[in-house]
């Protein structure tokens, strides 16, 4: 079978019958055509919901539910786990007294994973930033004993030492919650506190 522009160029001869396999030739081409457009019509038609909603649902996730998410190493093999964007799911107070930072966490999702599964918590100097009138405050050895989780909130005491007068600013991006014989947890956000020290 000849192609297309072999058709055309033959058909200038006039011949009846280039004219007709030309005919016959133009309709399977027009068909062909037509038909990859309207099957790129209908893949466009499902990819552009499939991919908004996937974005909705991306937006929804991360302006107010915590998720979970795996921990991969540079195979890609799973090698922990984490819950992320916890901010509006814990709240968090704090009160500088005897040489110490006293932390008051609330949470608010007590009912539902990851909370539900966690028996202690604690926070790590790395996880947190201290801001006073003097700059920042390194916080290595600044870590917290684990809290227990009772009635939906639990007590940390940061152990700072003596600390001048002034304004603080205590910034956390991680808390660390624990059971008996499963993996630390680390439950992601951004919680920022002020307290005043007199």
């Amino acid at each position: 079978m000849k192609d297309f522009d072999e058709l055309i160029r033959e058909s200038l001869l006039d011949s009846p019958e280039m004219n007709e396999e030309l005919n016959c030739t133009m309709i399977r081409e027009f068909e062909k055509r037509t038909s990859k457009k309207k099957s790129r019509r209908w893949i466009g038609a499902l990819v552009i919901p499939a991919a908004l909603a996937m974005m909705g649902a991306g937006v929804y996730a991360a302006s107010e539910n915590g998720f979970f998410h795996d921990q991969k190493d540079i195979f890609g093999t799973v090698t922990g786990l984490t819950y992320e964007n916890a901010t509006a799911e814990i709240g968090v107070s704090a009160v500088y007294a005897e040489d110490a930072v006293n932390v008051t966490l609330d949470f608010l999702k007590a009912d539902v994973p990851p909370y539900t599964a966690i028996e202690t918590i604690r926070l790590y100097g790395k996880n947190m930033t201290l801001t006073g009138a003097s700059g920042e405050i390194d916080c290595n050895g600044f870590d917290t004993e684990p809290a227990e989780i009772s009635m939906g909130k639990a007590a940390l005491v940061i152990p700072t030492g003596q600390l001048p007068a002034g304004t603080y600013q205590l910034k956390v991006n991680a808390f660390t919650g624990e059971k008996k014989a499963d993996a630390p947890l680390d439950i992601l956000g951004n919680w920022n506190v002020e307290f005043t020290v007199k």
